[in-house]
C-alpha cells in the first residue's frame, strides 16, 4: 500500500492529488490505476491494486489508516 502525491510535468502545484493505492479488496472505494489516471501506460498498471484520488492530505491519510487498520487488525 502507498500514499503519495501526484504531480504532472509542468503543472502548477495547486493541482497536485494525494494517492492511496492498496490491494483491490483492501481499498474501500478504489478505482484501477487507468481510471483514476487516464494515459498511464498499460506496462505500468496494476490490475490487483486499486488507488484512490484526494485533493486533500487528511482525507487522504483517513483512507491509509483505514486501509493499514484491515492489514494489521
Amino acid at each position: 500500500m502507498t500514499l503519495g502525491v501526484w504531480l504532472l510535468k509542468d503543472a502548477p502545484i495547486e493541482d497536485h492529488e494525494f494517492h492511496v493505492s492498496a490491494p483491490a479488496g483492501m481499498i474501500e472505494g478504489g478505482k484501477t490505476f487507468s481510471e483514476v489516471r487516464p494515459g498511464v501506460s498499460e506496462k505500468d498498471l496494476q490490475e490487483t491494486r486499486h488507488i484512490r484520488a484526494f485533493k486533500d492530505l487528511p482525507s487522504a491519510a483517513a483512507a491509509f489508516d483505514a486501509v493499514l487498520g484491515k492489514i494489521t487488525a
